[in-house]
Order: C-alpha cells, then structure tokens, then sequence
C-alpha cells in the first residue's frame, strides 16, 4: 500500500455529531463525496498545502509592505486602512465563493455533455 495512494474519508452513515474523519482507505473505494460535504467533511475553500514557491513569496511580501505601511501611518489611517482591508477580505470571499459555484456549474455542464456523448457538432 503506497502512502501516496491513501485519502482520508468520512463515515457518514452516521448521525452528524458522530461523524468524523477517521478511516484510511485505498484509492479508488467507494466514497460518497456528497455525504462527506454535506456532514463539513469537504472544505471547498481550503487550499492545497503543497502552495508553490510563488504563492508563498506573494504571501511574505503583502505581510512585508503591510508592515511597513502601518508604522507610516497614524493611528486614524491605520484604523481606516483596517477597514479598508476587512473590505477587501470579504469581497474576496465573495469572490471565491461565486468562482467555486461558477465552477461546479462548468462541471455540472461537462459531466452532462459527456453523458448525452455530445461531440459538440
């Protein structure tokens, strides 16, 4: 058994309050992923672990100038720029959130034209 092959599943023929992620299984098993999502097993939002070396330079470089930005600043603008940052974060959420259902609904598409065997002419 290859540790590269295993996923984490849920059991989720169990009541919500019992459901956890606790059982290793091969690859290829059976999984309900709707169950999983539905009992909070499946975080759409979260992001692979494994981020490449750009995502963690952009990451360090926005915490840099954010502090040097703040200590230019009096404590009126830091508490506007505060503000200003919360905004960004949850049109950013917003953002993410219409990004994965525009997406699941491309999905929902593609799965429905493979299964009509449609070659598109």
């Amino acid at each position: 058994m290859h540790m590269d092959n295993l996923v984490i599943l849920a059991t989720c023929n169990s009541r919500e309050s019992e459901v956890t992620s606790h059982k290793l299984f091969e690859e290829g098993d059976v999984m309900n992923v709707l169950e999983a999502f539905w009992y909070g097993n499946l975080d759409p939002a979260a992001y692979d672990s494994c981020t490449t070396k750009e995502y963690k330079e952009i990451l360090h470089l926005i915490s840099r100038n954010e502090e040097k930005l703040l200590v230019t600043m009096t404590d009126e603008r830091k508490e506007l720029f505060s503000r200003y940052t919360d905004c960004i974060r949850e049109h950013q959420a917003m953002a993410e959130c219409l990004l994965f259902k525009n997406s699941f609904r491309l999905g929902g598409r593609m799965i429905q034209e493979v299964m009509r065997g449609s070659t598109g002419g």
